[in-house]
């Protein structure tokens, strides 16, 4: 079970109400022009050894699928289906959780951040997340940009491959290229991009990869460790 730094959480659920996630104007205009719209999902956890850490790293994924958490209002809680899940063997917790491993010992996943550049999804399956989504949710909401503020890391990964990158733009106030290309992964060749985000004056490493879905486990888990480890 996670052990969750309650401080920061609760700010975020206050910039939640603040911007009235779930009910807004904006997402009421998602909810009228989508067909099988989730409710919003919240962050899924901010580790209670995340300020400590010297490396501070968010993990981003691309949307929740279903409806990950207990209503609260508008949106949904996810906390508690994070602390179900973190164990679980699919790739996209196990590859994360190792990862952390790798960083930090035994003691893992309470040293890290997670959440989705997505909050609502259309599919329990796969990632079906319209243009008018995105928009909405990362450009005009700026809900993952918000998070950002309040959760202030040093290293963002997001393991969401390109189908997000034009709006990385919306994301952060400034981007530096560093390297845009892909990597040997088992038999696979993954997308890789590394670029330098700046958020109010505050310097992000970021990288973003491909979804670990049918990634060959080490070379994956390797490959992202060497760059928190070089950064």
């Amino acid at each position: 079970m996670v052990q969750h730094d309650e401080i920061t959480e609760k700010r975020l659920f206050e910039m939640y109400d603040e911007i009235q996630l779930g009910s807004s104007e904006i997402c009421q205009r998602c909810r009228n022009n989508s067909e099988n719209l989730s409710f919003p999902a919240t962050f899924w956890f901010v580790g209670k050894g995340f300020n400590n850490s010297a490396e501070k790293i968010l993990f981003v994924g691309k949307n929740a699928r279903g409806n990950p958490g207990k209503s609260i209002g508008a949106y949904l809680d996810c906390r508690e289906m994070a602390d179900q899940l973190c164990n679980v063997s699919w790739p996209y917790w196990r590859y994360t959780r190792n990862i952390a491993e790798r960083i930090y010992g035994n003691d893992t996943i309470d040293n890290i951040a997670f959440t989705n550049i997505m909050k609502c999804n259309t599919s329990f399956t796969i990632d079906t997340t319209s243009n008018l989504l995105k928009v909405n949710c990362i450009k005009e909401m700026q809900v993952l940009k918000k998070e950002i503020e309040i959760i202030k890391p040093k290293k963002i990964i997001f393991l969401t491959s390109w189908n997000y990158d034009e709006y990385f733009k919306d994301v952060f106030d400034e981007m530096e290229n560093i390297s845009n290309t892909k990597i040997t992964i088992g038999k696979k060749k993954m997308p890789w991009w590394e670029f330098n985000g700046e958020i109010n004056n505050n310097r992000i490493d970021v990288l973003r990869v491909g979804h670990p879905e049918r990634k060959k486990e080490i070379d994956y888990v390797n490959a992202v460790v060497d760059w928190i480890i070089k950064q």
